[in-house]
């Protein structure tokens, strides 16, 4: 089973969820949608999430972490509810992107600080991360996609 946390409009996950219920404006189709006629929406804090300990095999968190005062507590959870051998997608956007200075982004991250501040407490692999050409010979990180493979001893 798939969640999807921070959902938003996207309903991609076998549960979908986020913390916000009011409707949301998608500029990309001129509409508004609603996030509470997504299929399988639960509302909540995505640093308490009320579900079991190992309850998904693969958890999706876009464009979240920036948002969140804790994001080790984030972390923490995200972890709780994977299953053994399951997946941890983690996207958002590097410290130096356009993106990173939208509103209400109170963490900016790069690939180190995963690397660095996740290695002693999950086992991680960094799978990717994307550029974004910013002049021909130069290349400016736009958005970090990490992979956490969760090992739980």
């Amino acid at each position: 089973m798939k969640i999807n946390i921070g959902c938003g409009i996207y309903s991609i996950g076998d549960i979908n969820c986020d913390l916000y219920i009011e409707d949301i404006f998608n500029h990309r189709n001129n509409k508004t949608l609603n996030p509470k006629k997504i299929e399988n929406f639960v509302l909540c804090d995505v640093q308490y999430l009320p579900f079991k300990t190992n309850s998904f095999s693969d958890v999706y968190c876009s464009h979240v972490i920036e948002h969140i005062k804790n994001p080790y507590l984030l972390l923490k959870e995200l972890r709780r509810i994977c299953k053994n051998k399951g997946e941890i997608i983690i996207r958002c956007p590097h410290r130096f992107s356009f993106a990173a200075k939208f509103s209400g982004h109170i963490n900016f991250f790069n690939r180190k600080w995963f690397q660095d501040n996740i290695k002693d407490s999950f086992e991680i692999s960094v799978s990717e991360w994307f550029f974004i050409p910013f002049f021909r010979f130069f290349s400016f990180p736009n958005e970090i996609k990490i992979t956490i493979t969760v090992n739980k001893k």
